[in-house]
């Protein structure tokens, strides 16, 4: 496909690409860009009203763009922002979300909280390949093998990566390491795995052998973990995290809690609190019980229906978002707030249109959970309105 020359790129869009414009004006997404690059393009994709293209040279590099400590920078899908300066970083976050919420009048001031490290992550799924670690590359299928990753704290990524030697592993593993040193691994894999040692519990396509489940010691109380647990993956921010968003829900109210996982929201939101929390996952929702969390299995818009009256609706759903029943139950209830944790915000915005007319937005904060990454992590306080 055809070079375009001399590119400057203006912008940067959700998804970690640098935004420049052709000669006809028409958008072009470049991957490994930032704003100030000019820059060569050679053009990967066309749609009908924009371009993706890839660095062919830099010609003029940006002010904030600093070296790649990572050398799979340029092949893997993860790190899309590691050749970006840190601080520079947020304030593409943050432009980020001001755009995304351009419609909503009297936005708030960001409140951004920064990640101190980057060996950040203490759950992390690695592919596997003939024995050899890595991960996808950006926008391909290719494996791009991989010796260390930056943002996976060490002992975690070396763990995963003897696992998958020992074993000549070809799959995928999904690692998590506890404060206790306590290790977990989630393994899919068409192929027999002889040593299961290295993991103090291990889940392979299934079957559970090992530690059934440990504990992760909060500010709050002690949360549920075992193979496969989603559960917040920096290390540096997971108790301001958890303490920010706690704090907004006022004592003595009443709560509903959605999408409550295992519980890492609800050992706190129980503290001179009256909470009824849901949970889809089973297995999350019996990793509540053995800590005494009063969560129970059930769809959230079926809980949600149930209940007639409450003052706060905490939720925290997946990437997805929330769906149509929640946002129409909540609506009938009318809780006085509304405290919205979310890993997209996209469809963090989606959602907080479809309960504009009867809620505000009264603070938004910004937790850099994925350093390096073009991911964001908010949490939302909703006042009623009206």
């Amino acid at each position: 496909m055809e070079t375009l020359k001399n590119i400057e790129i203006f912008d940067t869009a959700y998804g970690g690409y640098g935004v420049g414009k052709n000669r006809d004006g028409q958008i072009v997404f470049v991957s490994g860009a930032v704003e100030g690059d000019i820059c060569d393009i050679k053009i990967t994709e066309k749609k009908k009203s924009f371009l993706y293209g890839k660095i062919k040279n830099i010609n003029k590099p940006s002010d904030y763009r600093v070296e790649a400590t990572c050398k799979q920078a340029d092949k893997c899908g993860g790190c899309s922002f590691c050749h970006i300066n840190y601080d520079y970083q947020l304030i593409i976050k943050e432009k980020i979300i001001k755009n995304i919420f351009r419609k909503f009048n009297n936005f708030p001031n960001i409140i951004t909280h920064k990640s101190n490290g980057i060996d950040y992550r203490i759950r992390a799924k690695v592919r596997a390949k003939n024995g050899k670690v890595g991960f996808i590359g950006f926008k391909s299928n290719d494996f791009i093998p991989v010796d260390n990753c930056q943002i996976i704290k060490p002992s975690l990524f070396n763990k995963i990566k003897e696992f998958a030697n020992v074993n000549n592993l070809s799959g995928e593993v999904e690692g998590l390491e506890t404060p206790d040193e306590i290790f977990f691994a989630n393994v899919k894999s068409n192929y027999q795995i002889k040593d299961k040692s290295l993991f103090n519990g291990i889940s392979i396509n299934g079957k559970y052998s090992g530690l059934k489940y440990s504990s992760y010691n909060t500010k709050f109380g002690d949360v549920g973990v075992t193979c496969g647990s989603f559960f917040q993956s920096n290390r540096f921010l997971i108790d301001e995290f958890q303490e920010k968003a706690i704090s907004l829900v006022p004592e003595y109210l009443s709560v509903a809690e959605l999408y409550a996982g295992s519980g890492f929201f609800t050992c706190g939101l129980i503290n001179n609190r009256q909470v009824k929390a849901t949970e889809f996952n089973q297995r999350a929702v019996e990793l509540g019980k053995i800590y005494n969390l009063p969560i129970v299995a059930m769809d959230s818009g079926r809980f949600l229906k149930k209940i007639k009256d409450i003052d706060v609706v905490f939720l925290d759903p997946p990437r997805a978002g929330v769906d149509n029943n929640v946002i129409k139950e909540i609506l009938r209830i009318k809780p006085l707030y509304i405290i919205y944790v979310s890993c997209n915000p996209q469809t963090l915005s989606r959602d907080i249109i479809k309960l504009s007319d009867s809620y505000k937005i009264e603070t938004y904060d910004f937790f850099d959970m994925f350093r390096d990454t073009y991911h964001i992590e908010s949490i939302v306080l909703l006042s009623k309105s009206n």
